[in-house]
């Protein structure tokens, strides 16, 4: 079994031995688990390198301790979704793959390049009135380099003002149904604050994991694909200068320096095409 990337009821529905994606049993509990089942289902999807699977467990085994704690009168230490959510975290072991700890500015000299069709679904999906975060993907064909050919929306997505979760069955449903012939070169989220606040977030910012993590882990796994170019798109959609004027893209590149092999983050023009 290689890299299933099963959510957090799917891998307790695995260890228990239950069919996969079953309905719970009337008298049982609900399937987000004990803290112990927690624990063995995160060794397991360790075991098996689900990185997707293992970041939903360790997120929900958070939350599970977290309300331990609470119940014990002991401080809540609030959880802070990946923004964009691609729901794996990235290393905090290995230097290389450690997450960026700025923005290179002024923007790098490689564009970013975007169909009118894509860029327009980004701002529509946005909907930067709602505000909470919304996210989606982005996608090219193979071979082209900092180029957005479409564009997804995670409509079922976990959303707060300042945090957004992906919902993985979103993306596999638009692969599935739209991007055969598509790979994914990065994703897109909002920022929907009256402040118009473009920075990524992260732990260079305020010691919490955040869009750099996000964009670190997302192109780690990408880096295995045949197809991958080296650059990770980031963008974040905030509000525009006036309440007339249509929401603003602000374009990020994720990649490796040639020579130290880290990772690390550029501002980019976004041109549409």
């Amino acid at each position: 079994m290689s890299s299933p990337f099963l959510s957090t009821a799917h891998w307790l529905d695995f260890l228990a031995g239950r069919e996969v994606g079953s309905p719970p049993a009337a008298t049982s509990r609900s399937r987000t688990g004990t803290l112990p089942e927690l624990k063995r289902a995160i060794e397991a999807a360790r075991r098996v390198g689900d990185p997707e699977g293992l970041w939903n467990l360790q997120t929900e085994y958070r939350k599970r301790a977290d309300v331990c704690s609470a119940d014990r009168g002991m401080p809540v230490l609030p959880v802070r979704m990946a923004s964009s959510a691609p729901t794996q975290r990235a290393s905090t072991t290995d230097p290389h793959n450690a997450a960026p700890n700025r923005v290179y500015r002024p923007p790098s000299p490689d564009d970013v390049r975007g169909t009118a069709g894509a860029v327009a679904r980004i701002r529509a999906e946005a909907r930067l009135e709602e505000g909470l975060e919304r996210c989606g993907g982005l996608y090219s064909f193979p071979g082209d380099r900092l180029r957005i050919q479409a564009a997804s929306a995670s409509d079922n997505a976990v959303r707060t003002s300042h945090s957004v979760q992906f919902h993985l069955g979103d993306r596999v449903d638009f692969e599935r149904n739209f991007g055969k012939d598509l790979v994914r070169v990065g994703d897109w989220h909002s920022h929907p604050g009256t402040e118009r606040d473009s920075r990524p977030s992260g732990a260079y910012v305020n010691g919490q994991e955040g869009d750099m993590e996000a964009w670190a882990a997302s192109r780690a796994v990408l880096e295995n694909q045949p197809d991958f170019q080296g650059d990770y798109i980031g963008i974040i959609v905030t509000r525009g200068a006036s309440w007339l004027a249509p929401p603003e893209l602000h374009a990020y590149i994720v990649s490796r320096d040639k020579l130290t092999r880290v990772l690390h983050c550029e501002s980019a023009r976004l041109v549409e095409d």
